[in-house]
C-alpha cells in the first residue's frame, strides 16, 4: 500500500503524516493506531510489537481486496462497524 493510499484512508490529505510516522519523526495517536491495525486487519498488540516486515509473520496478514475494500467502508462511513 502507497502512503498516500493509507493517508487517505485514515482521512488525512496528504502522505507526509505517514512518511513522518515511517520515519520516526512522530508516533500516531492511540486512535490512529486502531485505526491502522483495523485497515491491515493486525491487532493493536500485534501492530505495537512485531515486526510485520518479517515474512513469516506477515503471510497471517495480507490484506487482499476485500479487506481493502472494508476498511475503506469503515473510514467512509464510521457508523459501519
Amino acid at each position: 500500500m502507497e502512503q498516500l493510499e493509507l493517508a487517505q484512508l485514515l482521512g488525512r490529505k496528504s502522505a507526509s503524516s505517514v512518511s513522518e510516522w515511517e520515519r520516526g519523526t512522530y508516533t500516531p495517536k492511540a486512535g490512529v493506531l486502531s485505526d491502522i491495525a483495523r485497515i491491515f486487519n493486525v491487532s493493536l498488540s500485534d501492530l505495537m510489537n512485531k515486526d510485520l516486515t518479517d515474512e513469516t509473520v506477515s503471510e497471517n496478514y495480507y490484506i487482499n481486496e476485500e479487506t481493502q475494500s472494508i476498511a475503506q467502508e469503515i473510514f467512509e462511513n464510521p457508523g459501519y462497524m
